[in-house]
């Protein structure tokens, strides 16, 4: 299993950079005020009648995601000449979908790719 895991390793990083890359193209060409603003809204409204961290979910934490990402992606690309006036219900949804998927992604599979590299690592020095 872990030499499956070290292998897969390559592709993973290509798929995370795959989708960073989808992430950026789709930032570019949205109005920034209008996706934090969105992205600010409905954080707060997955946050409310929250207690303490606990009770916080994945969805949840998604929203969070979802303001940093998007923020540190507007601040670190150039935008198209040509922004759109407005974000439609599709173009939101396919963002949110896209973000999950990075962040799942590096929170799940990446992370055990990265320590079966490491072990394997480990295991030849010895």
């Amino acid at each position: 299993m872990q030499n499956k895991l070290v292998e897969r390793y390559p592709e993973v990083c290509q798929e995370i950079d795959c989708k960073v890359s989808k992430i950026v193209e789709k930032i570019k060409i949205l109005p920034p005020e209008e996706l934090l603003k969105r992205a600010y809204w409905e954080m707060a409204a997955c946050h409310i009648n929250k207690k303490s961290e606990a009770d916080i979910g994945f969805d949840e934490g998604l929203s969070l995601r979802m303001i940093d990402y998007v923020q540190s992606i507007i601040v670190s690309v150039q935008p198209e000449d040509l922004v759109a006036a407005e974000i439609t219900e599709d173009q939101w949804s396919e963002l949110k979908t896209l973000v999950k998927n990075l962040f799942t992604q590096l929170n799940f599979e990446y992370q055990i790719c990265l320590r079966s590299c490491e072990d394997r690592r480990l295991k030849d020095r010895s």
